[in-house]
């Protein structure tokens, strides 16, 4: 029985796919999947790395996940109308991240690369209780392999991004996966994407920040439930 739809997932901040390996597995028993992965060297801005992923999207229909800080590329590509673009899912993301001390904290992204914070911090931060040695090792590898500056760049353009000051709109039917413990993206990031994607549906999944990681089965039930939707339409 042929797999409905093919999915393409776009990893957050580090790029590498490596935290994602467990999800996209699982995802894998019930879709085609396809994990495009950043240069780790190469400190690529939002606009280097769009046209990094259009030239690996699939011919055929598909949906896009963004995680965290891919979740702009991918709502650029509902914005472009690109080809084959069925369905678009967020999962702990944004169009414009408002956070509190914002300008101070684009200073500090382009000078402070997240190798100098404490892993112990960063798994704090971002997993919470919920993390297994197992995740704590991943960052850790995460944080050797991608370059001081690409964390740095891809840190500015989170800040930065606007995808409300466009205006453009996003026709096709928006996912978001919003995990109720984030301490990094407000909650106010779900409802507000409204205002240029029509077609949104919210899911509160009960986890932190990396809720693909510690949540992934909940996350792949809502997926489901979307791509069913989609199928329907």
């Amino acid at each position: 029985m042929r797999k409905p739809y093919q999915i393409v997932i776009l990893p957050g901040l580090d790029g590498t796919g490596i935290m994602l390996q467990r999800f996209a597995a699982a995802l894998a028993a019930d879709f085609r999947v396809k994990t495009i992965c950043y240069p780790p060297l190469e400190p690529l801005n939002y606009d280097g790395l769009l046209e990094w992923v259009r030239k690996q999207l699939p011919a055929n229909d598909f949906i896009v996940i963004g995680e965290s800080f891919s979740g702009p590329l991918a709502l650029r590509l509902g914005q472009e109308r690109i080809p084959g673009l069925q369905g678009i899912i967020l999962g702990a993301s944004f169009a414009k991240l408002d956070v509190p001390l914002k300008f101070v904290m684009k200073r500090l992204a382009r000078m402070v690369s997240p190798r100098l914070i404490p892993s112990r911090m960063l798994t704090a931060y971002l997993m919470g209780k919920g993390a297994t040695p197992e995740l704590r090792q991943q960052l850790k590898e995460v944080l050797r392999t991608v370059a001081s500056k690409v964390w740095q760049v891809r840190a500015a353009e989170a800040l930065s991004v606007d995808l409300f000051a466009s205006g453009q709109t996003i026709s096709q039917p928006v996912l978001y996966l919003r995990a109720t413990k984030d301490q990094l993206v407000p909650k106010s990031a779900a409802q507000r994407l409204a205002g240029i994607a029509p077609d949104l549906f919210i899911c509160d999944i009960d986890a932190p920040h990396f809720l693909f990681q510690l949540a992934y089965e909940d996350c792949i039930a809502a997926i489901r439930h979307f791509s069913k939707r989609l199928a329907e339409k």
